[in-house]
């Protein structure tokens, strides 16, 4: 089976929220590295499995496999 996209990051006004697709359902999904309280710029995959967040008040390097925060 080909790999897919299953995951939409959207930014509002002083806030992130990210959607997962589980089966046929959408959820609210929490994601440890993702700063949820801040509006995002940017949010993008990034080389090496890594998530790349760019809020107003911080650049985030997420590790896509644990979903921890590497810098």
């Amino acid at each position: 089976m080909a790999e897919s996209d299953n995951t939409l990051v959207l930014a509002f006004v002083g806030q992130t929220t990210v959607l997962s697709l589980k089966g046929e359902e959408v959820e609210e999904t929490e994601l440890e590295g993702i700063a949820a309280d801040q509006q995002t710029h940017y949010c993008s995959n990034v080389i090496g499995n890594k998530i790349l967040q760019i809020t107003g008040q911080s650049v985030r390097l997420i590790n896509e496999e644990t979903l921890q925060l590497v810098r």
